[in-house]
């Protein structure tokens, strides 16, 4: 023991002579771990995609045009019936004159010979009304296009029958006649006006 208590001292005394010696040193830290790499952050999540737009409805068809109105059929040119107002004015010299007013009547087919045949009936109100009440007529004609001409049989009470010629215009519908002329009867001359419009019944 006394040799190692020498031992020491020796040992002490070289350390107080010179810090030749190295101190013991501490042992390295050990180096800090590394830090933990951060997590990625998570990736955003992707935005949801726009809803698609709902297309648009298909717009209606357009409506078809109505069909054109057929063409009217032209006026009917055959057989038919045909009636109107008639107005007969008379100037009677000194007997004075008069306006006999009534009704014409028409059968018309040019598949008859004559083709226009009528009858007419009036009666006056005026001067020649207390010896002569009314006239009746009889009346042909014959067509040539959008014309017609015959004769008109005047039936005068207690005078007598007197044949007259008249004419007209006819387009299948309608008969138009604006007729003046002169006649006599017993020596005195009778002026007439025959007007009337007939149209198809």
């Amino acid at each position: 023991m006394g040799a190692a208590l020498s031992a020491c001292e020796a040992t002490v005394a070289k350390d107080e002579a010179g810090d030749g010696s190295v101190d013991e040193t501490d042992g390295s830290d050990g180096a800090d771990g590394a830090d933990g790499v951060d997590g990625a952050d998570g990736g955003d999540g992707a935005d949801g995609g726009d809803g698609a737009d709902g297309g648009d409805g298909a717009d209606g068809g357009d409506g078809g045009d109505g069909g054109d109105g057929g063409d009217g059929g032209d006026g009917g040119d055959g057989a038919g019936s045909f009636s109107g107002p008639i107005q007969i004015d008379l100037v009677a010299g000194d007997f004075g004159s008069d306006t006999c007013l009534g009704e014409v009547f028409f059968d018309v087919d040019e598949a008859e010979s004559p083709p226009v045949v009528g009858t007419a009936s009036c009666t006056f109100s005026g001067d020649l009304s207390a010896f002569l009440p009314g006239l009746d007529a009889e009346m042909t004609a014959e067509l040539a296009g959008d014309s017609m001409a015959g004769a008109l049989v005047l039936e005068i009470p207690i005078i007598g029958s007197y044949e007259i010629p008249w004419s007209g215009s006819y387009d299948g519908d309608v008969i138009e006649v604006d007729e003046a002329n002169s006649f006599e009867v017993s020596g005195f001359a009778i002026d007439y006006v025959v007007v009337f419009e007939a149209t198809r019944d």
